[in-house]
């Protein structure tokens, strides 16, 4: 009990200055484990519907803040994304927590476009690092995705939501600050990387949203163009084994799928492809969903189109325009 306490008064001390002083809206977050698809999701404490329409009942009022912090169990700290708090997030996730090395995707990413200036960096429980920047503002959406800007790479923009420090994760840890650098600007790259096709996505207000099953039809046709190579690492295939189980809830169907694209592999083990189903069951992903599968399969077929001749790839358009 003792504990408790002193985590709800480190919480709301971190909720409160982030109200006062950052000038953030806030909202006592909380851990739940789904039952049907036993993984763990982060939630509010509230809701819209008990807030008078605000999303997650976020609010930078000290009362209000001290009230809800003062209820048991209050040790985590949700921070909204996007223009409302004038930040976006990016997150680089990390083999112990999320089986995808996303450190070494956004160091890859930085070799590409350039180095990422110093700028506010939190860090999760399970090592993940959470970069913040400010928001690109002029009317820009800056899309909250799963892995789409390399493997284990998120973004929390504009709808989105991040557990700040010192937010507590029972049987894990704390969240903490790694320094105390002023937030910075984002690069022009990475702006354009988070809010390419932004005019394409309806304008959204901050939401409550679960993860839906995707239609077992669309697992397999992503599936059916995911390639499988003898090059392909564990670590990469295990990936593809959480965003299925993701996108089927853990179901058998879901398994069949796996172990089906699993045999396209040489060195293919069905005993190993049924243990790793397993783990993931048992530690399901709270980051990779069924819309990372769809982008796996989007990518896999627009690399397939790109590496057609030319003119291959011009009579398959053709044929397409002729309904053949």
């Amino acid at each position: 009990m003792t504990k408790t306490i002193k985590a709800n008064t480190i919480a709301a001390a971190a909720a409160l200055d982030y109200a006062t002083q950052r000038g953030w809206l806030i909202f006592p977050a909380r851990f739940v484990l789904n039952d049907k698809t036993g993984k763990w999701e982060k939630k509010s404490w509230k809701s819209a519907k008990s807030s008078n329409g605000r999303p997650w009942g976020m609010t930078k009022d000290p009362d209000e803040i001290r009230r809800d912090f003062a209820k048991p169990n209050r040790s985590a700290v949700g921070i909204p994304t996007g223009a409302v708090n004038n930040i976006f997030v990016i997150e680089a996730d990390t083999p112990e927590g999320h089986d995808v090395d996303g450190l070494a995707s956004l160091k890859q990413l930085e070799t590409e476009h350039g180095a990422l200036p110093n700028t506010l960096i939190a860090e999760s429980p399970s090592g993940s690092r959470h970069h913040y920047f400010k928001h690109p503002g002029n009317d820009l959406k800056v899309r909250s995705t799963t892995s789409e800007l390399g493997p284990g790479i998120d973004v929390k923009g504009d709808g989105g939501m991040v557990i700040a420090p010192p937010s507590l994760r029972p049987g894990k840890g704390n969240y903490r600050w790694l320094d105390d650098t002023p937030i910075a600007d984002a690069p022009d790259w990475l702006i354009k990387l988070v809010t390419a096709d932004a005019a394409k996505v309806a304008p959204t207000e901050p939401t409550e949203k679960e993860n839906a099953p995707a239609p077992l039809w669309r697992v397999r046709a992503a599936l059916a163009i995911i390639p499988n190579p003898p090059e392909l690492g564990w670590g990469e295939w295990k990936r593809i084994g959480m965003a299925i189980w993701a996108a089927t809830q853990g179901s058998e169907e879901g398994f069949e799928a796996f172990d089906a694209w699993s045999q396209k592999w040489v060195k293919y083990d069905a005993d190993g492809t049924r243990k790793a189903w397993e783990e993931i069951t048992r530690s399901p992903p709270t980051e990779i969903d069924a819309g990372t599968l769809v982008l796996l399969g989007e990518r896999s077929r627009s690399r397939a189109v790109a590496s057609l001749p030319s003119r291959r790839r011009r009579s398959g358009r053709a044929r397409l325009h002729q309904g053949g």
